[in-house]
């Protein structure tokens, strides 16, 4: 009797398990489903975005090929529109993926393709940044000697 209540608990957890991974494939079926059809409603940057979004979600789902595909697409699209910080994402999103994958060489071309668009990125941010550096360090000590001339407590 205690080896049939046994099998009979297997047998329930089992199903159990099988009702969860079908309603979760059923769940992120409809999140991809929803972002496709927004894909043709929206501007090219977000395009590239939510492809990126859609094929982690196939990574989540053990679908590497259409995973990749969608990288890829999204790498094409970035390219075509000509926007770094798009490019930028594809590229160390690609990079990632084929250094998960032990595909070290790809990993390294795909990264190195990364760097050197951080590095076009970084120059103007660069300039941004020492242009408004005094900005910031007067609104610091404006800040500073106030808190001093009322005597109030930092927390």
């Amino acid at each position: 009797m205690a080896q049939f209540s046994k099998l009979y608990l297997r047998f329930i957890i089992i199903v159990l398990i099988q009702f969860i991974s079908i309603a979760s494939s059923y769940s992120q079926k409809k999140v991809i489903d929803s972002l496709m059809s927004t894909l043709a409603k929206v501007d090219d940057i977000t395009k590239v975005k939510l492809m990126l979004t859609i094929a982690e979600f196939h990574t989540e789902n053990s679908k590497y090929d259409t995973a990749l595909m969608y990288r890829f697409k999204a790498l094409q699209l970035a390219e075509r529109i000509e926007n770094n910080e798009s490019l930028y994402q594809c590229l160390k999103e690609l990079s990632s993926y084929y250094e998960r994958n032990k595909y070290h060489d790809k990993a390294l071309e795909f990264g190195l393709r990364a760097e050197r668009i951080a590095k076009t990125i970084a120059g103007p941010m660069n300039l941004f940044s020492a242009f408004t550096h005094p900005f910031g360090w007067l609104l610091n000590n404006t800040s500073n000697l106030f808190f001093r001339v009322f005597n109030i407590k930092r927390l």
